[in-house]
């Protein structure tokens, strides 16, 4: 590429995109984390203070369009949240690296164009949880033995 472009070798890649990524070439792992995203995001959200919880929702937690605004005072005052953003902020650390949110950003997306007082809450229910998991990641690694293959595992908890 160097032939058609002009290129210069920075060395190996260490942060891109809001991910840091570290390598091991010896051991063939490879970690990404979002911890320097996640705390620009709960700055951005004023939740860099905020009390940790261990659950990205809470167990028994259910959002509906019946809590939605149903009144023009409560629609005004709900516009002024930055609902939208701060979903979209969680989305985007989700897709990246955060797959243990997926279930919740889902069911907070749901509610983008009409937000409510416990939607919002539980945004900042989310906020909450990446505090206290800002230096969780994903860590890829090969199989001894077999070059280039991943051994790539999931876990879920579903209610």
């Amino acid at each position: 590429m160097s032939s058609k472009f002009d290129m210069k070798d920075l060395g190996a890649v260490n942060y891109i995109l809001g991910m840091e990524i570290k390598i091991d070439q010896v051991k063939g792992k490879l970690w990404l984390n979002q911890r320097k995203y996640v705390e620009t995001i709960l700055r951005r959200f004023n939740m860099q203070d905020s009390k940790v919880v261990k659950v990205p929702i809470p167990v028994g937690v259910s959002l509906s369009t019946e809590q939605c605004p149903t009144t023009q005072e409560e629609e005004e005052d709900m516009s002024l949240v930055p609902y939208a953003s701060a979903v979209s902020s969680l989305m985007y650390a989700m897709v990246c690296i955060r797959p243990d949110i997926a279930h919740a950003v889902g069911v907070l997306s749901r509610f983008m164009s009409k937000t409510g007082k416990e939607h919002w809450t539980a945004v900042k229910w989310v906020f909450r949880y990446l505090h206290g998991t800002s230096d969780y990641g994903l860590c890829y690694q090969g199989r001894p033995g077999l070059n280039r293959v991943l051994d790539i595992r999931g876990f879920v908890d579903v209610d």
